[in-house]
């Protein structure tokens, strides 16, 4: 669900921007895959990938700075993973 929860912070973030830009999407998924480490009595992430697939008026230079900005910026469930797990798109 945690992995599932950063899917879907991103993407509100990503969606939000380029509608912000003004930009044209018609269509938008999202692919994600993590791998976890044993820590003690818990299991990490450790490596998160995210894909990123986008239909429409859309440039690679605006879906990577929309990306960036969820990532880097607002999206709180990123911020929270990013201390134990290295997350890639």
């Amino acid at each position: 669900l945690l992995i599932m929860g950063l899917a879907g912070c991103t993407s509100i973030d990503v969606l939000m921007i380029l509608g912000k830009q003004k930009v044209d999407l018609k269509d938008y998924q999202v692919e994600i895959d993590a791998s976890r480490e044993k820590v003690g009595q818990a299991s990490l992430f450790k490596e998160i990938h995210i894909k990123f697939k986008m239909f429409g008026e859309v440039t690679e230079e605006q879906a990577k700075n929309a990306i960036n900005l969820s990532l880097e910026k607002y999206c709180s469930v990123a911020k929270t993973l990013e201390k134990t797990a290295t997350i890639t798109y």
